[in-house]
């Protein structure tokens, strides 16, 4: 009995992972799922770092969202956003207090009011590299 209580419950893990996966995979087009707080993604490969006002990425499978940059207080910013998507489907986003959602690329100023804007990259079996930059105009 206890054999196959442990088979079903590793069944269902397995099964919850690829339910994760799943969605994980469904979610470029998707803006109300892309404004959300949480983030959900799979990485085949990651490298590089996020720092203060730079990020320099290597994606490779990269599905899902995720929460690079979080702006409060901030008057007006300049962020420069170079890509190069080598396979499937990749942007960067922003998404301003009311979760309305700008896909940055090349040289953008933005004037910001009160509220929380977050900066997202999303993809869909995303094979890029990325480079950003951010300056504070305030």
């Amino acid at each position: 009995m206890k054999r196959i209580f442990a088979i079903w419950m590793l069944s269902l893990l397995i099964l919850s992972g690829c339910v994760y996966v799943a969605d994980s995979k469904k979610i470029y087009d998707d803006n109300e799922k892309i404004v959300t707080e949480g983030d959900t993604y799979t990485f085949i490969d990651r490298i590089g770092d996020v720092l203060e006002d730079e990020a320099s990425l290597e994606v490779k499978g990269f599905y899902g969202t995720e929460t690079i940059y979080t702006f409060e207080n901030i008057e007006e910013i300049t962020i420069t956003i170079t890509q190069d998507v080598n396979k499937g489907r990749f942007k960067v986003v922003l998404i301003n207090p009311q979760n309305e959602i700008t896909v940055l690329n090349g040289t953008s100023t933005i004037t910001m009011s009160d509220g929380k804007y977050r900066i997202k990259i999303v993809g869909e079996n995303a094979f890029a590299t990325i480079d950003i930059t951010i300056e504070d105009k305030s």
